[in-house]
C-alpha cells in the first residue's frame, strides 16, 4: 500500500511528456519517409524535392496507411506493422 503512494500524481507528467514528444517523433518519421519516397523516384527520373513535391509524399503515405490499416484492420494493425518491421530488418 505504500508502495502506490511513490508514483501518485505524476501521471500528468508523463501524458505531457508524450503529447511534446509523440508529434515530434511522427515528423521526424514522416520527413524520413517523404525524402526515401523522393530518392526512390529521383533513382528513375532526376526530381527537384521542391515543397509541392514533399507535401505530395507526405499525403502518398498517409493514404497508403490510412488503405493497409482498412485492409488489415484496426485489431491486427500493431502487429501487422511489427512483423513489417521484422521482416525488413532482415
Amino acid at each position: 500500500m505504500t508502495s502506490a503512494r511513490y508514483g501518485y500524481g505524476l501521471g500528468w507528467f508523463a501524458i505531457a511528456a508524450m503529447l511534446v514528444g509523440l508529434p515530434s517523433v511522427t515528423a521526424i518519421n514522416q520527413c524520413g519517409g517523404s525524402l526515401t519516397m523522393i530518392s526512390i523516384r529521383d533513382s528513375f527520373r532526376p526530381v527537384n524535392p521542391i515543397r509541392r513535391v514533399r507535401a505530395v509524399t507526405i499525403a502518398a503515405m498517409a493514404v497508403a496507411v490510412r488503405a493497409i490499416a482498412q485492409l488489415v484492420g484496426e485489431e491486427r494493425f500493431n502487429a501487422f506493422c511489427g512483423n513489417l518491421a521484422y521482416l525488413l530488418s532482415w
